[in-house]
């Protein structure tokens, strides 16, 4: 599988473990009616929010559809502990977060920490551990 595939169908077990991902809030990525990406800086209750660039856009007229927050390790542990069963072993060592199931091994690069950032091997044990 190719690493955007792998990517998408991370996301959404990710998205469904932490739907918070997908909330209009600061950070959260769109795509616009004309095909863009925006990111949103402000967002307010009457469904208005600031894109960054400071365009004010409407939920209703804007919005083609809500990408999300980038995906880091914290979503991606909440996501582990609502999808698998089994013990884990955790470690830290130069801006490297290792995850160890038994004899598998997945290291997150907490200096990228955005799941589009990691290695292929890393989104692989990932997509295992969560299918």
């Amino acid at each position: 599988m190719t690493q955007q595939k792998l990517i998408a169908k991370i996301r959404e077990k990710v998205i469904k473990a932490c739907p918070d991902i997908i909330e209009l809030k600061f950070g959260c990525k769109i795509k616009n009616k004309n095909g863009a990406l925006d990111t949103i800086v402000t967002y307010s209750n009457y469904g208005n929010f600031t894109v960054v660039g400071s365009r004010i856009c409407s939920i209703e007229s804007d919005i083609a559809e809500i990408i999300g927050s980038p995906i880091g390790i914290a979503e991606i542990l909440r996501t582990i502990e609502n999808n698998t069963i089994g013990s884990f072993t955790f470690s830290i060592s130069n801006s490297l977060f290792s995850i160890r199931n038994g004899r598998y091994l997945c290291i997150w690069n907490l200096a990228k920490d955005n799941l589009e950032n990691q290695s292929l091997d890393t989104l692989e044990f990932l997509w295992e551990l969560l299918k």
